[in-house]
C-alpha cells in the first residue's frame, strides 16, 4: 500500500507522519527526532516507548515497546560490549 502520509523529517532524515498497516488501519510513526534521551550518555536519542518507526530496509512498521527505554543508544551499546 501507498505511504503517501509519510513525510522525511529534515533534521534526522528518517519518515514520520501517518502509515498504513495490515487491514488498512492507520498508525502514528515517529522519527528519531521525537525519541526520548539515552539514559546512559544524556545526548543521543533513542526511539520513544510506546510509539512506532517506519523500517525503510523491511518498508514495515515496528513497534516501539514500553521497555524500550531500558536500552541505551546504539554507541553507548557498543562501549559497553554489547
Amino acid at each position: 500500500m501507498e505511504q503517501e502520509r509519510l513525510q522525511r523529517c529534515l533534521q534526522c532524515g528518517q519518515l514520520r507522519g501517518e502509515a498504513f498497516v495490515d487491514g488498512g488501519r492507520r498508525v502514528p510513526v515517529a522519527c528519531l527526532c521525537e525519541g526520548i534521551v539515552c539514559r546512559v550518555c544524556r545526548e543521543r536519542a533513542i526511539r520513544r516507548p510506546l510509539s512506532n518507526y517506519w523500517d525503510e530496509e523491511t518498508g514495515r512498521v515496528w513497534h516501539v515497546p514500553w521497555f524500550a527505554y531500558l536500552r541505551p543508544c546504539a554507541p553507548c551499546r557498543r562501549a559497553a560490549g554489547g
